[in-house]
């Protein structure tokens, strides 16, 4: 089951207090952004839409920075009527960034998730990919379990900031009944922690129920990563569902042609620029 979806295509409330989109209805989750915007200028538009399989709608926009200057940090979040208070999840986007240091997405009753969160969940540092995420067993014992990489979004062997930031995918994922937190870059698992048998995620006291939100980008730029008039955002196709699901059900075309995909991606923006320079 989906939770929230957001897919970043228009904002029909141009007011920083909201950025709606068709997906999204009235009373359920929406993302709330003074220092946010949703970048529709591009043409062609964003992601190309063969990495966005299932949906049944073209992708032409992502979430960026407020500023036209630079690219500020996003810090969309979501109101605390995110259902997420689930046993077990999937949370998965597309992101592009060369930033060391930020956070993809966090659920948490933490005002500061760059910090650290004290409840629910978080991914971040985008060029050594981590996770924390919170659990409590069957006889209430809490703990934070940590998942660390060394993997990245960047090509770390290119100079930072010199426009070879592409878009890549990344999910976490949590199964109840195996206790077991899975990190996935591209659909490949890079890392993985467990957490014991049966152990649920751990959301938080019931007291600070209404101080929970969903956090998108706190924290995270691109790191100037040159974006073109055919580029957009940085953050793209946020969906969170009830349950861990496999890499086939991942906002992902299929495994063995996604390096192809990425590399076609690649070259055609290469091929674009030399044209723009010629």
């Amino acid at each position: 089951m989906v939770l929230s979806y957001y897919r970043f295509e228009i904002d029909l409330d141009p007011d920083p207090l909201g950025l709606e989109t068709p997906n999204e209805v009235f009373g359920l989750p929406a993302l709330v952004a003074a220092s946010a915007r949703i970048d529709d200028s591009a043409n062609p538009g964003s992601l190309p839409n063969i990495f966005v399989p299932g949906t049944g709608a073209p992708n032409t926009a992502s979430l960026d920075g407020l500023s036209t200057s630079g690219n500020p940090d996003a810090n969309a979040s979501a109101d605390y009527s995110s259902i997420l208070d689930v046993d077990e999840l999937t949370a998965e986007m597309f992101v592009r960034t060369e930033e060391q240091v930020g956070v993809l997405i966090a659920r948490s009753t933490s005002t500061n998730v760059l910090s650290g969160i004290s409840d629910g969940f978080r991914i971040y540092d985008p060029n050594d990919l981590k996770v924390q995420f919170y659990t409590e067993d069957p006889f209430g014992n809490v703990q934070l379990n940590q998942i660390s990489t060394s993997a990245g979004l960047d090509d770390l062997s290119q100079p930072r900031g010199d426009g070879n930031a592409q878009w890549r995918h990344v999910a976490f994922t949590y199964d109840q009944t195996l206790g077991i937190g899975q990190l996935y870059l591209d659909g490949e698992v890079i890392g993985s922690a467990t957490a014991g048998a049966g152990s649920s995620l751990y959301w938080g006291l019931e007291s600070l129920a209404n101080q929970r939100t969903l956090d998108v980008g706190f924290g995270l730029d691109g790191f100037n990563f040159s974006k073109t008039a055919s580029d957009n955002g940085y953050i793209d196709e946020v969906r969170i569902s009830s349950q861990p699901l496999t890499e086939a059900e991942f906002l992902l075309p299929e495994s063995r042609h996604y390096g192809l995909i990425l590399a076609l991606v690649a070259l055609g923006w290469v091929i674009s620029r030399r044209k723009c320079q010629a």
